[in-house]
């Protein structure tokens, strides 16, 4: 199969199909001749409702950890600016905001999810709009901001170079573009993780595809680099999976073989007399976490001389590899 790439035009080849289990939608996954941009096709945004249900499989959305602190870090600390009007597209539980905050920005957040929104809102110092980037909130904030930021956005957007261009109507002039990418580079030892498939993400990213879709939607790049190699990007696949396996079997002891798909809240929430004695076995959803949490932390630290002797052969190998690519942008113009 070949299709035109959604980032540059140019032709791409398919090289491997997927199978989503949530919608039983087939897919092609193809790289681009001219970029190097891998993508899905169809290339097409899922749907709330499918992300409803993506979080909960194999134990998503019951744990997980976030690099998103040092992102924001490293991200800032390359903006040639030290402060002015922020905003954050996709904002999350606002990490970004709050640090931005600190170092004396004017910050707002834009979120659609709502289970994030409450959360943004009470960390953010600053206003956190409900919503997506969509041609009326562009109209409406035109200019207005000195930067703004994608961090883990861009790699599920279907329509690319129209949402860079609401970005860039949103800046002012000379202003700058943030941008956070899962690396396509980094190890897949292992093989890749669920999340990184479509249409949970329709696009991949190297540092080439990456400058070249700045540099056409009329940015100059500032800064392009890797966010980093962790030793726990290698233990938290096995950690993850691993904690995955033990929640689905928590779940199909307790509540049934068909509950490992459903959120235990939900199960323990359940009217069934069964859900409410099953209830009673489990610590609170709090003290859950916590638990999961320390088990990460645990399997890391076990694991870590092998891990680690892992990471610094990958990065011999593939010079300047990590987990995300971290880009500035300026606006020309």
């Amino acid at each position: 199969m070949k299709k035109a790439c959604p980032s540059c035009g140019a032709s791409g080849e398919g090289f491997e199909p997927h199978l989503d289990a949530i919608s039983g939608q087939r897919y092609e996954i193809l790289r681009c001749s001219g970029c190097d941009l891998v993508f899905a096709e169809p290339f097409r945004f899922p749907g709330q409702d499918w992300y409803e249900r993506f979080n909960y499989v194999d134990g998503y959305g019951e744990f997980g950890g976030s690099g998103g602190d040092q992102r924001a870090r490293l991200l800032l600390s390359r903006l040639p600016i030290r402060s002015g009007t922020l905003l954050d597209v996709g904002c999350a539980a606002g990490m970004l905001l709050d640090y931005a905050a600190s170092r004396g920005f004017q910050v707002e957040g834009l979120e659609v999810d709502r289970r994030f929104l409450e959360l943004a809102r009470s960390r953010a110092k600053g206003p956190v709009h409900e919503g997506v980037l969509d041609e009326s909130f562009a109209r409406k904030h035109e200019g207005r901001f000195d930067a703004v930021a994608l961090l883990d956005v861009l790699e599920h957007l279907d329509d690319l170079g129209a949402s860079v261009g609401r970005v860039r109507r949103l800046l002012k002039g000379g202003g700058y573009f943030l941008i956070s990418v899962p690396d396509n580079r980094r190890p897949t030892v292992f093989g890749r993780d669920l999340w990184d498939y479509p249409p949970h993400h329709l696009s991949r990213w190297t540092p080439k595809a990456l400058r070249t879709f700045l540099e056409r939607e009329g940015f100059e790049v500032v800064d392009l680099r890797s966010g980093g190699l962790p030793t726990w990007e290698f233990s938290r696949v096995w950690a993850d999976r691993s904690a995955a396996f033990l929640l689905r079997s928590l779940k199909k002891l307790l509540f049934g073989r068909g509950s490992a798909g459903t959120p235990m809240s939900d199960l323990i929430g359940g009217e069934r007399e069964s859900s409410l004695a099953a209830a009673r076995l489990l610590p609170a959803k709090s003290l859950r976490l916590r638990l999961v949490s320390l088990y990460h932390r645990l399997f890391h630290a076990a694991t870590f001389p092998f891990f680690f002797s892992m990471k610094l052969y990958y990065q011999m190998t593939i010079p300047g590899v990590g987990v995300n690519l971290l880009a500035v942008g300026r606006k020309k113009g």
